[in-house]
């Protein structure tokens, strides 16, 4: 879906804890509990939107993941104003789908040219009234500068124009090589079994044909309660395969909440 849906409203959400009885045990933890145990978990921790309707905000681990920044890049361009968390500038910080799409975009551009010079890029946009969300935008690389497509011809934001090298929407989905040699994952299928749709749960990874969120399986996953091949017991058609490719891909976000808190 291109460009991706905006966010409608900032959403504001409060915790507290209920007790849990058989009649309420729905989630995957919840069972995987009773099926060891016999019996419900004394009380869970739940989420209420004290707003409309809950809109998803990935946090700067995940965003690192998908987008192929460093946690250290995400806190430096947001700092910046390069590229603000649009879902939450506040701490934590909650980027939406749109500036996934934006900072997969400065990473493959920065691969090819100077972050200063995307800088200038960005920042000249407003001069030319180009002001919607950058992830509506098609950027291109032409020598050591950077052009926009607008509706009628391609924009020089840096220098004169010259040849250009085009990044489609096709460029910046599939995995590329950073310009310090990291491979960035297929934004679309970060794992053969894990998909990122904007359509579907907001961009959040889900297991391949579901709706089931990557973290909701693989940190119920102990391998000691719950194995991955017991997942398909409490959600059919969720493959062992699927369910290794959730734990692997936690383990690399949870990887970057490390390097976070360094």
């Amino acid at each position: 879906m291109w460009p991706p849906p905006p966010p409608t409203y900032r959403t504001y959400v409060r915790f507290y804890t209920i007790p849990v009885t058989p009649a309420t045990t729905t989630s995957l933890q919840d069972r995987a509990w009773m099926t060891v145990h016999g019996r419900p978990p004394t009380g869970r921790l739940v989420t209420e939107c004290v707003g409309k309707e809950a809109t998803v905000g990935f946090p700067i681990e995940l965003a690192s993941v998908l987008s192929g920044a460093s946690v250290y890049q995400l806190r430096r361009w947001r700092a910046t104003g390069l590229v603000p968390p649009e879902a939450n500038d506040y701490r934590p910080p909650l980027y939406s789908f749109r500036d996934i799409v934006v900072l997969r975009t400065v990473v493959r551009l920065r691969a090819e040219t100077s972050l200063q010079k995307i800088r200038v890029a960005f920042r000249r946009m407003p001069e030319y009234d180009l002001t919607d969300h950058l992830s509506e935008y098609m950027f291109a690389v032409h020598g050591k500068s950077i052009s926009v497509y607008t509706d009628e011809h391609w924009l020089d934001l840096v220098t004169a124009p010259g040849q250009y090298e085009l990044y489609t929407l096709g460029d910046i989905y599939e995995p590329f090589t950073t310009y310090r040699g990291v491979e960035v994952v297929d934004f679309r299928r970060p794992r053969p079994h894990l998909e990122v749709d904007a359509r579907r749960v907001g961009g959040w990874p889900v297991l391949e044909n579901t709706r089931i969120g990557y973290d909701t399986v693989a940190r119920a996953i102990d391998n000691v309660t719950l194995f991955a091949a017991d997942v398909a017991r409490f959600y059919p058609g969720v493959t062992e395969a699927a369910a290794l490719d959730a734990v692997s891909f936690d383990d690399e976000v949870r990887s970057k909440s490390r390097s976070y808190l360094r």
